[in-house]
């Protein structure tokens, strides 16, 4: 798995095919028999409070994911 593009619309609207993603996702790390295939995570999302030109960097320092909650990597954030 290269990429994964997980609906965030609710259950209701997208739970099979945010499911689907995130089966094939956790079939790939299951796979994997050395050391974890993933390196980065990039957690992408629309504001739905402001109009944004252009983007912003969330000042989280762990996300809550379907994999569980992952810690934020502050010197990418930096970088970018």
């Amino acid at each position: 798995v290269r990429g994964l593009v997980g609906p965030h619309a609710g259950f209701r609207f997208s739970g099979p095919t945010a499911a689907y993603a995130y089966k094939r996702l956790i079939s790939a790390l299951r796979r994997s028999t050395t050391t974890p295939i993933i390196d980065t995570i990039l957690v992408l999302h629309p504001s739905h409070h402001v109009y944004l030109d252009g983007c912003a960097l969330s000042c989280a320092n762990e996300i809550e994911t379907p994999l569980g909650n992952l810690q934020v990597a502050s010197d990418l954030r930096k970088s970018l």
